[in-house]
Order: C-alpha cells, then structure tokens, then sequence
C-alpha cells in the first residue's frame, strides 16, 4: 500500500478500509466495510496527487501557490460529481449513497460490485469479439440516454470509465467532468479531459458541447477495444486536415482484426 493511501482499519466515518481497489491522479478508490449496515461499499476520495500531500493525522494538506486553488476547484467538481451520480437510479451507471467531507478533502460513498474496467478486461483477455461488444456497448448507451434525458453530459467516457461487473450489466463510471448541457463549453470553465477520447469541441477555444460529444468518446472507446491502442486525438486530427495533410488515424476497418462488422 503506498503511503499516500489510508491504511486498512482506518475508520472514515462508520466505515472502515479494507483495501485499495485503483489509484489515479486525482483519487483513490477503496474497498470499505460499513460497520453499522453490515455491508461492503467504494469508496473514491478526492486525492490529486500532482497537488496535495497526506499529514500523519491522515489530513488531506494542498501545496502551496496555484496547487492550493487547483486542489479546492477540483474538490468541487468531485462534490458535483456526487451529486449528480446521486440523482440516478439507472443499471448502467454508478450508484452514490452519500459523500463525507473530512480530512481536509471529500470521499463519495459507493454500490461495491466486483468487478473490473474495460482496459484492464483488455489486458487480461485481449480485444473484445463483436459479440462482446455488443454485450458491454448497447447497455452502456443505454445509462447514457438516460444521462442524456436528465440535461447532463458525461465528458469523460473512455474504457477506463466503463466498468464490467463479474455479473451483471456494465456500468458507466467517472461522471467527474459532468455537466449540464446548457452548461457545457462555458466561457471560462475548466474541464479535465482525456485526449485521446475527447471530441474536437472539448479542447482549447471549444465549439457547442452536446450529446453528440458523449458518442465520439463512445466510438473512440470502441476504436480503442477494436484496433487495441487508443486513437490520435481529435485536435491532432483537425490540425493535419488544417495544414492540407493526411488524416493520422489508421481507420479501425484496418487495424481491427477479422470477425468485426463493417456496419
């Protein structure tokens, strides 16, 4: 367990760490045990590491200069975060119960389904056939339809945000960059983004942000599990097409091995 992470028996609340399920850059997910409901819940607290470090009381302390508002803005897009994922009740999307202000940051209480993410699906498996696809895809649409009709855009969906539970459906995760529609692409807003997945509108001096962002991280999701690498970012492609040259990206049809649908 790295140092960073609360040790197993430390008590947050009524729940008490069991173990590290996944770190990232901005957080840290773990497996907890709730002492009064009896039951196992994940827990993701806020811990962006490039920008705050851990006291040895466990408090959460942000750097000094721009880390220290970088750290709280971030701590307010992951208490939206909670908040929005808090007003579904769909299959295919994480379900929050409540989020904990403490140690000087924010930790948003989770369903705890076994499991794992479609990247590391890939890397133990190896690329998914058509039938697989269809199998993690259709219902994943399906939780982002529902995102979709309550106003909302996801902005981050890419196979690390779309997690495959040992049994059951599929279910779209990282809503850390969730916004509303009317919302998004505001003058001004800073958005987290993963390039490779982010549709053209979502970069710098970004066009109208819509549903139709969320399906372009959809098809470079399904590029990335077809060809097996994830693809040129969309900026990388409309700056080759500006100065008159070829297109970066290998077409899937290409990369993908045989046995995929061409429609």
């Amino acid at each position: 367990m790295s140092a960073n992470t609360l040790p197993r028996g430390y008590q947050l609340d009524e729940y008490e760490i069991e173990t590290v399920l996944g770190t990232g850059g901005f957080g840290i997910t773990y497996q907890a045990h709730d002492s009064r409901l009896g039951t196992w819940v994940a827990i993701k607290e806020y811990f962006p590491q490039d920008l705050a470090g851990r006291n040895e009381a466990m408090t959460t302390i942000p750097y000094p200069g721009p880390a220290t508002q970088h750290f709280e803005w971030g701590r307010q897009q992951f208490l939206k975060e909670a908040r929005v994922l808090a007003r579904f009740k769909h299959n295919n999307i994480v379900r929050v119960l409540r989020f904990l202000e403490l140690n000087g940051t924010a930790y948003m209480i989770m369903e705890y389904e076994k499991g794992l993410g479609l990247l590391d699906y890939m890397r133990k498996n190896g690329q998914p056939d058509e039938r697989t696809l269809l199998r993690i895809f259709v219902p994943i649409l399906n939780g982002l339809q529902a995102v979709h009709r309550a106003g909302l855009l996801h902005l981050d969906i890419k196979p690390d945000n779309i997690y495959l539970r040992d049994e059951g459906a599929p279910m779209l995760i990282g809503f850390g960059s969730a916004r509303n529609v009317a919302l998004a692409g505001e003058a001004g807003e800073r958005v987290a983004l993963t390039p490779a997945y982010a549709a053209l509108e979502q970069f710098k001096d970004p066009g109208k942000q819509g549903p139709w962002t969320d399906l372009y991280a959809i098809g470079a999701s399904l590029y990335h599990c077809v060809s097996g690498s994830a693809p040129v970012d969309a900026l990388a492609r409309y700056e080759a097409n500006r100065q008159g040259k070829l297109d970066p990206l290998t077409p899937a049809t290409r990369l993908g091995k045989a046995g995929y649908s061409t429609y």
